[in-house]
């Protein structure tokens, strides 16, 4: 056989000396896969017709034939007696073990019989099928053998979830069917946090581990033993690790104004925000007042921040009349994550964010029509008067085009973002000296201020030094207060000051004002008439 290069060798051994149904099936089976020509490479033959040593030899891995028909199942490296690191495969049944039996390429544990057999991967004599056969995990090796690519460590499993959990990083599912690889598998808490099995850090015990109480139906959660309890209403501020999939809950049910100092309940404000700070899924998180028409409000949700806005449908209400409204707000999800959710609301007609205790809001470039009615689109200048108006104060607070000074405050842009936006930030008076201009950061940087008016005088100042340089070069400046180096987040090879063709000023005026890239939230440059802006952001906080 080795002289005519036969790779595949076909027999039929029947016990009587006529052809049966069965031994014809068997030989219509066999026949097509043996080598070319196939009738003479395939004998059907009565059993006593073959010697009982070639019976013997063909199990036998040491024999001449045992030891390409068994031996080669895992015969990978020469002397090597661990099957798992390529030694020699023993026929299966000699396997009492679940363990030994997974390690033996060639083999594969029967849990109804408990006992070792052949991997149906040997019958495979073609690479493609048997790189094919994936629902057994086969594999094709030294170009001519097909085994089932061996299991180890976690992969085995006896039943017993004591053994399974007594291993190195591993841990049984919840149904103790499976044991699989550790999760939250990590040593520090940074590593933690960014873990994507959803970990916590346990400061007590200095561990990670699973993030508890993620199960999204009511019966799982309290039979849970994290000592999870099921929660109808998710309390002000907190963040919710269970709720109810596809059921609306009231976040904040039972909220009434309540207010301190020189504020009052009868106090009116242009709107109010309920904001999913943290967490927010979207497509499938949503936030609703059903009830809010009938109380005089309209309300709007925007799907891309995840924040439900509120306005009166007439005149402006009061602090009261928009609790009453805030307290029928519902949230609902579809999400089976069961990730935690931090939703928070507040008065005025912004989100005002926990991290910076700022509001912000993103208007489409619609809004510049307030300032010029006739605008088509929105310009720096236009969005920045917008900001500032005195019609646009939020709870006696002047707004301005975002300034960023940390990373935290840039995602909080991030995740708001619904476009390409204006910020805060020019080089109007030296080129490549870019600047906060607006908001609390151009006073810092020597800005004066008019009554109605909170931006720097663009020809003469440069507001709080954020940097210099253009085309990639770009070196931040020194913040004054930490001695570190300014905060930014410019697009690769940004700021450029672009002076060929573009849908703006570019060729005459180059690009001295930033804003936001969408979706990436990177920053960039533009002339402050540019076409392509879809809106801005407004800040209040500080000014």
């Amino acid at each position: 056989l080795d002289t005519e290069q036969v790779k595949v060798f076909g027999v039929v051994a029947r016990k009587n000396a006529q052809h049966t149904k069965a031994d014809l099936d068997a030989e219509a089976t066999l026949k097509p896969i043996t080598s070319d020509p196939h009738d003479s490479h395939f004998q059907n033959l009565q059993i006593d017709e073959i010697p009982d040593k070639v019976l013997g030899d063909i199990c036998d891995p040491n024999g001449l034939f045992g030891s390409l028909v068994v031996g080669a199942a895992a015969q990978q490296g020469a002397g090597a007696a661990n099957p798992a690191s390529g030694g020699v495969h023993q026929p299966c049944p000699q396997h009492l073990d679940q363990a030994g039996c997974l390690a033996d390429p060639g083999c594969v544990w029967f849990d109804n019989s408990l006992s070792c057999g052949d991997s149906p991967c040997l019958h495979h004599c073609e690479e493609k099928n048997c790189t094919a056969d994936t629902a057994n995990g086969c594999k094709w090796t030294n170009g001519t053998i097909c085994v089932r690519e061996p299991k180890t460590g976690c992969e085995i499993y006896n039943g017993k979830p004591a053994d399974c959990e007594a291993q190195k990083d591993c841990q049984v599912d919840k149904d103790n069917s499976t044991c699989i690889d550790k999760k939250c598998n990590r040593d520090n808490e940074q590593g933690c946090l960014a873990d994507p099995d959803d970990c916590v850090w346990n400061n007590l015990n200095q561990d990670c581990v699973e993030r508890p109480c993620k199960e999204t139906e009511e019966g799982p959660c309290v039979a849970s033993t994290d000592g999870c309890v099921w929660q109808t209403t998710i309390p002000l501020n907190s963040t919710v690790s269970a709720y109810a999939r596809g059921q609306p809950m009231t976040p904040f049910p039972t909220l009434t104004c309540t207010v301190s100092g020189s504020c009052s309940c009868s106090e009116t404000v242009k709107g109010a925000a309920v904001d999913i700070e943290e967490g927010y899924v979207k497509g499938k998180d949503v936030l609703a007042c059903d009830q809010c028409a009938a109380l005089g409000f309209e309300a709007e949700w925007h799907d891309v921040p995840g924040v439900l806005y509120l306005k009166s449908a007439g005149a402006q209400k009061t602090l009261t009349e928009y609790a009453a409204a805030i307290a029928t707000v519902t949230f609902t999800t579809t999400s089976d994550a069961g990730s935690p959710r931090t939703i928070s609301w507040n008065y005025g007609h912004a989100f005002l964010s926990s991290a910076t205790g700022h509001y912000y809001h993103y208007y489409t470039k619609s809004e510049c029509q307030n300032v010029d009615p006739k605008a088509t689109d929105c310009h720096w200048s236009q969005a920045q008067a917008e900001c500032e108006s005195a019609d646009n104060m939020i709870l006696g607070l002047r707004g301005y085009l975002m300034t960023i000074t940390t990373e935290e405050e840039d995602r909080v842009a991030k995740m708001k973002l619904e476009g390409q936006g204006w910020m805060g930030a020019a080089d109007m008076k030296d080129e490549g000296k870019w600047g906060w201009v607006v908001g609390p950061e151009g006073l810092e940087g020597g800005c004066t201020y008019a009554a109605d008016k909170s931006v720097c005088d663009l020809s003469t100042q440069i507001g709080l030094p954020l940097g210099t340089g253009n085309a990639g070069s770009f070196v931040a400046a020194t913040d004054a207060k930490t001695g570190k180096p300014m905060y930014t987040n410019w697009e690769a090879g940004e700021p450029n000051d672009y002076r060929g063709s573009c849908p703006g000023s570019c060729a005459t005026e180059g690009e001295d004002y930033a804003h936001f890239r969408w979706p990436s939230g990177e920053w960039n440059d533009f002339p402050g008439d540019h076409q392509q802006i879809d809106g801005y952001i407004c800040e209040w906080g500080g000014v």
